[in-house]
């Protein structure tokens, strides 16, 4: 099962907790800063409903308020990986319970937004639009977003959010369900390699 644990570590001789979004036996990271700002990162790890690796989500924010994301599918392992576009989006939930990801709950619209196209005003800020998924099952894809931090305990912050990857590509149009992308066929929880304060609560 996919759960948000906290986990004690030690950097510098300080004890802090770490938000790590983790399957049964992934063990917890430590690592940077992770108070926002320059060079702060955080990662949603992807994985299948039978636990096989999917891929990962890199977020950056290099500067307040500006994340860059970077998504890389690579489920060669996975079976339940297709040929195609398929929606992506950071859901408002802070766990991935498998087989249907439920847990991960809605899409993450702190601000009450359509859902849309990101590349378009008017959408959730958790839309994330389509990513390409080629034969040999992995894809790319880069975006930039100004809806979202990486500081953790902040109300814009996706730090304890879940990723999800569905079956079928975002349409853009439909309201419910957003985008009218299918079921959920790849989830990984955002963690942030140290952080000094709770990962978001819904």
């Amino acid at each position: 099962m996919f759960v948000v644990r906290w986990c004690m570590t030690h950097k510098l001789g300080i004890g802090v907790l770490v938000a790590v979004g983790c399957f049964s036996g992934l063990a917890c990271r430590s690592g940077g800063a992770g108070s926002g700002g320059a060079g702060t990162t955080a990662v949603a790890m992807l994985q299948d409903h039978q636990g096989q690796s999917f891929g990962r989500v890199l977020f950056t924010e290099r500067d307040p308020g500006i994340v860059q994301i970077e998504m890389m599918i690579d489920a060669k392992s996975s079976t339940t990986a297709t040929e195609g576009d398929h929606a992506i989006h950071v859901h408002e939930g802070t766990s991935c319970d498998a087989p249907g990801f439920t847990s991960a709950g809605s899409h993450w619209n702190p601000t009450n937004e359509k859902h849309g196209d990101p590349d378009h005003s008017g959408h959730h800020a958790g839309d994330l639009g389509n990513i390409e998924i080629d034969g040999d099952r992995t894809g790319k894809k880069k975006l930039t977003s100004s809806e979202m931090t990486l500081v953790p305990g902040q109300a814009q912050t996706v730090v304890g959010r879940a990723v999800i990857v569905h079956v079928k590509e975002d349409d853009f149009t439909t309201q419910q369900p957003p985008g009218n992308a299918g079921g959920r066929i790849a989830c990984g929880v955002i963690m942030s390699e140290v952080s000094t304060q709770p990962v978001a609560q819904n």
